[in-house]
C-alpha cells in the first residue's frame, strides 16, 4: 500500500501542477522537495486505508477453505472467551503439541523415556501430575516424611519444603505469568516404583500481550500457537515483512500464527514400598541446552531466564540474590 500510494502521489502532483511529464527531468528538479513531501503523504495516506481495511473486512475464506484449514481449536470457539478454549492447542502444521519434541532439538540431561502401553500404575502417576502444582504434588499423604526435590539449580527435603515450594511456585504462576499451563505428554515406567514424565509449560510471552488482545478482538481471526524448540540454534530477527506478512495471512484465512513461550521438562518419580514419593528429581531441557551452547536464540533465552527467576527461585531467597 505504502508503495502504490507513491506511485499515485508522483502522478497527483502532475495533476495539480498541470504538468503530466513526469518522466521529465526538469519537472521534478522544479519542485523535488515538495514532490517527495506529497509522495510520502500519499504513501502514509495509503498504508494507513489499507491497515483500515484488513482490520474492518472479514476473512475472505469459502467453507471449503475452512473447513480444509488446519485449526487449533473449532471455528466457534473464535468469539468464546478464553477460559472456554482449550490449553495447549491441539496442533498446528508444524508439530503435534501432544507428541514428543522434534529429533532436531537438543536433547534432554535424562535418559528418554522408552515407549510402553500404559499400565494403571502409569495412568495413576499421570493423574497424580496433571493435578500438581507447578508439578509439585499437593497432596502430603502422597509424600514420604523424608522425600527429596532436585530440580536443575535447587535441593530441597522434606515434605514441608516440598509443600512450602510448591505453593509459592504455583502463587508466582498465577501471578507472573499469562495463562500458564503444564501439559503432561508422556509418563513411562522404567524401574521397580520408578516414574519418568515428560511434560512442557506453556505461557504466553508478555511482549505479546498486546498483540494477542488484538487478535481475539478480531473478529474472524484465531490464534493458532507455535512454539521455538526446532529454532534454538538461530538467532531471532525483526523484520516488517514478517509483520506484514502476519498480518496479511490473518486477513486472508482468519489464522494468526503467534509464538508462545515453552519450556519442556522431565521429572523422574521413585516410590516407596508404600506407594509415596520417595525422590523427585526434575531435568529441565532448556537448563541442558543453555550450559551446552546450544542457545542462540534471544527470545528462548528470555523465557528460559522468566521461567527460573520466578517458577524456580527457591523459598525464601531474594529475586536480587538468585
Amino acid at each position: 500500500f505504502f508503495f502504490v500510494g507513491l506511485s499515485v502521489g508522483r502522478c497527483t502532483f502532475c495533476a495539480m501542477d498541470h504538468t503530466c511529464s513526469c518522466s521529465d527531468p526538469r519537472t521534478f528538479a522544479s519542485s523535488g522537495a515538495q514532490r517527495l513531501r506529497w509522495r510520502i503523504a500519499c504513501g502514509l495516506l495509503a498504508t494507513l486505508a489499507g491497515i483500515i481495511l484488513l482490520i474492518i473486512s472479514p476473512p475472505r475464506t469459502t467453507d471449503a477453505l475452512w473447513a480444509a484449514t488446519p485449526r487449533p481449536y473449532p471455528r466457534h470457539h473464535a468469539r468464546h472467551p478464553r477460559l472456554q478454549r482449550p490449553w495447549p492447542p491441539q496442533g498446528h502444521p508444524g508439530r503435534p503439541w501432544h507428541t514428543p519434541l522434534r529429533a532436531s532439538a537438543p536433547e534432554a540431561s535424562s535418559a528418554p523415556v522408552p515407549e510402553a502401553e500404559p499400565t494403571d500404575a502409569t495412568e495413576r502417576v499421570k493423574a497424580l501430575m496433571r493435578s500438581a502444582t507447578a508439578m509439585l504434588v499437593t497432596d502430603p499423604a502422597v509424600l514420604a516424611p523424608g522425600v527429596r526435590l532436585r530440580t536443575d539449580l535447587t535441593e530441597l527435603t522434606g515434605p514441608e519444603e516440598y509443600l512450602r515450594a510448591g505453593r509459592i511456585w504455583g502463587r508466582r504462576s498465577r501471578e507472573e505469568f499469562d495463562e500458564l499451563r503444564y501439559n503432561v505428554t508422556r509418563v513411562a515406567q522404567t524401574g521397580p516404583g520408578t516414574f519418568v514424565v515428560q511434560w512442557t509449560a506453556y505461557w504466553v510471552p508478555p511482549q505479546m500481550k498486546g498483540l494477542v488482545a488484538f487478535a481475539r478482538s478480531w473478529p474472524g481471526v484465531e490464534i493458532q500457537w507455535y512454539d521455538l524448540m526446532d529454532r534454538l540454534d538461530q538467532r531471532s530477527k525483526f523484520s516488517w515483512a514478517a509483520v506484514a506478512k502476519l498480518f496479511w495471512t490473518a486477513a486472508t484465512t482468519g489464522i494468526m500464527r503467534l509464538p508462545i513461550s515453552a519450556m519442556p521438562g522431565t521429572t523422574m518419580l521413585q516410590f516407596d514400598a508404600e506407594g509415596k514419593i520417595q525422590r523427585q528429581q526434575e531435568d529441565l531441557m532448556l537448563i541442558g541446552a543453555i550450559r551446552g551452547g546450544k542457545v542462540q536464540n534471544r527470545r528462548v533465552a528470555k523465557d528460559t531466564l522468566q521461567f527460573m527467576l520466578e517458577v524456580r527461585r527457591p523459598p525464601g531467597i531474594l529475586y536480587e540474590q538468585w
